[in-house]
């Protein structure tokens, strides 16, 4: 979808603050819309790699961490937890950082790739709840 199709619709979360902002402030409830949710905008931890062939060459390969050389995206997104293990604010942080990024960059789904290094090996109950499974490679573990 181009930009200026988005900036055309109808901003239908507007007309649905607006209709509470109506109906509850009578009442002594604030209605915020569009308020931010954080005091600053999110930023991946480490950083975002592009390419602009369809392949990756040898010399990239060779420099790719693991699991990261399988993508065909465009976008890759590496999100680091050094102190951390793999949980599920994690997983929900690096999937909020995609699905910005490809709202950002109007991106489509398979354009973009992200990844969740983490420094300290998962315990397998932990990637079991998360619904992560072992790959080939050793220490790569995928969504089912």
């Amino acid at each position: 979808m181009k930009k200026t199709e988005k900036s055309s619709k109808i901003k239908w979360h507007e007309l649905f603050g607006k209709l509470l902002q109506d109906l509850l402030s009578p009442v002594d409830i604030e209605v915020f819309p569009e308020s931010p949710v954080m005091s600053e905008s999110p930023r991946v931890d480490v950083l975002l790699l592009k390419r602009d062939s369809s392949q990756w060459t040898t010399a990239q390969l060779a420099l790719l961490p693991d699991g990261v050389r399988d993508t065909e995206a465009t976008d890759i997104l590496l999100e680091f937890k050094y102190s951390e293990s793999l949980n599920d604010d994690a997983v929900q942080q690096t999937l909020t950082y995609d699905f910005l990024h490809r709202e950002h960059k109007d991106k489509k789904r398979e354009e973009v790739q992200s990844f969740l290094l983490s420094a300290t090996k998962p315990q397998k109950s932990t990637l079991k709840k998360l619904g992560y499974k072992s790959t080939k490679i050793p220490g790569v573990y995928r969504r089912k």
